[in-house]
């Protein structure tokens, strides 16, 4: 009898461990899956970032990577822009084109 109820009280005391490790593991399983989701390039694209490629396909990260006439693609989160490259300025100080809404 006593035996048994040892029995019981271990196997309650494992079933709660077992249950709040699981509970534990399930909110970290959460937070990894907005971490991936935050990553997502296309939840990235609707935020309003893009993502610009040369002729080659290669990644466009800085000014200094064209020249002028270069031919560009340019990926936002609904379709593609094509332009062609006018002006460089490494140093970000271009604004011959002011943003007409």
């Amino acid at each position: 009898r006593a035996a048994d109820q040892a029995i019981g009280w271990s196997g309650e005391r494992l079933r709660r461990g077992v249950t709040s490790l699981l509970e534990r593991e399930a909110a970290r399983l959460e937070a990894a899956q907005a971490l991936v989701a935050a990553a997502d390039p296309a939840r990235i694209l609707a935020r309003g970032f893009s993502v610009t490629r040369d002729g080659d396909g290669a990644l466009v990260r800085r000014a200094g990577d064209v020249a002028v006439g270069v031919e560009l693609v340019t990926t936002l989160s609904e379709g593609s822009v094509r332009s062609s490259v006018g002006g460089v300025d490494p140093a970000g100080r271009i604004d011959d084109n002011p943003r007409h809404d």
